[in-house]
């Protein structure tokens, strides 16, 4: 009984472990997200909607690189190397929810 009282203590350490972790990371990931600049911030949320680099330049009112520019700078700062890396952290921290992007849902 011994044993399987220790495993439990362990398995529940473990768990607290693990929800600490991700909880430093959700932290970090919205600090990265604070420092971006305000119109960064705009990029950031349009593109994480799926908006593309186009349909953002028309609705902030400027050029198509400006935005790309934009862009690469938000991925940066937000240490992703995808779009699809940028979209999971926008969801995990509740900057998006899970069904906002401009993909179809997939319970259809």
């Amino acid at each position: 009984m011994r044993f399987r009282a220790d495993m439990a203590g362990a398995g529940a350490f473990a768990h607290y472990e693990t929800a600490r972790g991700l909880k430093s990371k959700l932290g970090i990931v919205r600090a990265h997200i604070a420092a971006l600049t305000p119109r960064e911030r705009q990029v950031f949320e349009l593109i994480v909607r799926g908006n593309t680099n186009k349909q953002v330049a028309r609705a902030l009112g400027c050029t198509e690189r400006t935005i790309k520019a934009h862009r690469h700078r938000v991925m940066e700062r937000m240490q992703v190397q995808s779009l699809a890396e940028l979209v999971s952290l926008a969801e995990r921290v509740g900057v998006l929810a899970p069904n906002e992007t401009g993909r179809p849902s997939r319970t259809a």
